[in-house]
Formats: structure tokens, sequence, C-alpha cells
């Protein structure tokens, strides 16, 4: 199984708002850990200049490469769902 997490790239805290979520799941248990982890950019139509620093520093920080998206111009839906998907399809192969 995945898990996915989608991030608000405008919000200042969201790599902190990343570890508060990722350290409530280590300790609700259940192996939630232990899933695949999937980390999505919304709301990237606001930060078109500085939006690889962004994610060079979710990748640097967390070690997972980020897919962008903006649901407000459909940017990177298709990606992000074509991907959903492979990912699904392989745990269940």
């Amino acid at each position: 199984k995945v898990m996915l997490h989608i991030l608000d790239c405008s919000d200042s805290n969201f790599l902190e708002n990343y570890r508060t979520i990722h350290n409530e799941l280590k300790k609700y248990g259940k192996n939630l850990n232990d899933k695949k982890e999937l980390i999505a950019l919304s709301k990237t139509e606001l930060m078109t200049d500085e939006l690889k620093n962004v994610a060079s520093k979710i990748q640097n920080e967390i070690g997972i490469k980020p897919i962008m998206f903006s649901s407000f111009s459909s940017d990177g839906l298709v990606e992000l769902k074509n991907i959903l998907f492979k990912e699904c399809n392989e745990i269940h192969d």
C-alpha cells in the first residue's frame, strides 16, 4: 500500500507540517510507517519562481522526489494519477 502526503507548497511551514504528520503516523503504529510514501506538492501555480528550490529542498531533506501539481490549473494531475495507479498496480502484482 502507498501513502500519499499532499503538501501545500504555499505554506512556509510545509516541511514542518510533513514531519509532524510523519511522526504522528509513527506513534499511531499499525505499520503505517512501513508503507511506501509519495509526496505531492499542491498549489504549484502560486510558487512558479521558487518551485524548483522547494522541490529540491524536499528531496534533499526527506529523500523523496515530490510530484508537483495544481488543482487550479490542472498541471501535473495526470502525472499524479498515473503514478498512483502505477504504484497501486505494482503492489498487487
